[in-house]
């Protein structure tokens, strides 16, 4: 692609001038080599080895007196100063430019990514239909599964949509805010057709109990009470004890989006 090398080339830049500017002298040394005094051989000469010595380097003043003080930007000659700063500001050019080139390919391949008429089908399925899976968009939509799972990864990568694993199922959602992480859950539990009806009667009966949930219902109050103990978990329903009995409510906040599952018809 033509525009990484000028974001290539902007970042090096930049990286150089910032280099520059922490750089500054810290002195030398000059290396002495010489026999190490305590190896002489036994005729009087010296043996092999030798030491290396560090001594501060004749030229270097600071290296005797000690460093008097850090080197500021403001310390460096004028033409320094102009070409770190010419330095940073080119690289900041090139960089930006680079970012520049790149935000269109971006947006092209989001916009390319629903051309294909299937993956916008299976798109518009899911805005249409929250917290769907993949099995139900093939159902539904009389698709292969295997296809619908790949435009749904496709669909996933290009940030249109996004996935969330809740209970036994991958739920698919439209990548947005409109929902809470606990108005997804909500919606998940109303694709559950014993999940929808205990919902729903429990906001129309605040503060009925599992035995009468499952009167109600006509199903044991083991299974009422395995989907009722998932709702509180998730913050969907509150229970109450009061006397020896736990009270069912549904979370205050979340009514109106139970309210407008309910009259929006969604299973």
């Amino acid at each position: 692609m033509h525009w990484k090398p000028h974001l290539c080339v902007g970042i090096l830049i930049l990286f150089l001038a910032i280099s520059c500017s922490l750089a500054y002298a810290e002195g030398g040394y000059e290396v002495v080599i010489g026999p190490y005094p305590g190896n002489v051989s036994p005729n009087g000469g010296a043996a092999a080895g030798y030491e290396i010595v560090l001594t501060p380097h004749p030229d270097d003043i600071s290296a005797t007196g000690g460093a008097d003080g850090d080197l500021t930007f403001w310390d460096l000659p004028l033409w320094i100063q102009i070409a770190i700063i010419s330095g940073a500001i080119g690289g900041l050019s090139f960089s930006l430019l680079g970012i520049a080139k790149i935000i269109p390919f971006i947006i092209a391949k989001i916009a390319d990514v629903l051309e294909n008429q299937n993956r916008r089908r299976i798109y518009t399925y899911v805005e249409k239909n929250p917290g769907c899976t993949t099995a139900e968009i093939s159902r539904n939509e009389s698709l292969n599964l295997g296809t619908v799972k790949h435009h749904t990864s496709m669909l996933e990568r290009s940030a249109r949509i996004t996935t969330e694993k809740i209970g036994r199922y991958v739920r698919l959602f439209k990548r947005s805010d409109d929902y809470s992480e606990r108005e997804k859950r909500l919606i998940a539990a109303m694709k559950s057709e014993t999940g929808r009806m205990i919902l729903i009667i429990i906001r129309d009966n605040s503060g009925i109990t599992n035995a009468r949930l499952s009167e109600m219902l006509g199903i044991p109050e083991g299974t009422v009470h395995w989907h009722t103990s998932r709702y509180i978990r998730d913050r969907i329903v509150i229970a109450e004890k009061k006397m020896k009995l736990k009270e069912l409510y549904i979370q205050n906040d979340l009514k109106p989006a139970l309210d407008m599952i309910i009259a929006s018809g969604q299973d």
